[in-house]
């Protein structure tokens, strides 16, 4: 009996220092897996998807994380409407990306094999504008990987970030005045690599 309680005991020690030693991790984005996708809406009904790749950023031992999204790497799969959602709507010469930044606690990280969802305030930057989104997702820990993706997509609405109504007219104009919709859902698949250790500088 006094065998299996400090068996018992001994498990659980370990098993709370693993959780520990997983939560005071630093990873960053592996920016091959990563993606950020929406979707323009037409006449309330014709969907046309986008995804933005090559995303960049971390997530550090205190639970402050950010992501950098480079509107350079905007693919709707057709290079003429990409021109036009960069050029006329987005006006990515003068705002090149789109950056989240927050903060969670570190102890809710899900432990190695485990799967969680959780519910993260975070704020979404966009034309020198920002905003705080609540953004509910799953993050799936394989030992040295964060899975996180999106459990529902976030509506962002264009006019809450200053950009004019008159962009959104503009890039109706280059599909023969189609109504567009002012706002969209977001979605993201990121993957977090655990960043390796800084060497000791001799």
């Amino acid at each position: 009996m006094k065998t299996k309680l400090i068996s018992s005991l001994l498990g659980l020690a370990a098993f709370s220092l693993a959780s520990i030693s997983l939560a005071q991790q630093n990873y960053q984005i592996d920016s091959a897996l990563s993606s950020v996708s929406f979707a323009t809406t037409k006449k309330q009904y014709i969907i046309e998807p986008a995804t933005i790749d090559q995303l960049s950023g971390s997530l550090d031992k205190a639970g402050h994380f950010a992501i950098q999204i480079d509107l350079a790497n905007l693919d709707t799969a057709n290079p003429t409407r990409d021109n036009s959602l960069r050029t006329i709507f987005f006006e990515a010469a003068n705002y090149p990306t789109l950056s989240v930044k927050g903060q969670l606690d570190p102890g809710q990280l899900p432990a190695a094999g485990e799967l969680k969802a959780l519910t993260l305030n975070a704020e979404l930057s966009l034309w020198n504008s920002a905003k705080t989104l609540t953004f509910e997702v799953l993050v799936a820990n394989t030992g040295e990987k964060l899975l996180v993706s999106s459990r529902r997509p976030v509506i962002v609405k264009a006019a809450d970030y200053g950009i004019p109504a008159d962009n959104l007219t503009r890039l109706a104009a280059t599909v023969n005045n189609i109504p567009l919709a002012p706002q969209a859902p977001i979605n993201f698949n990121l993957v977090l690599s655990r960043a390796a250790p800084a060497t000791a500088k001799k």
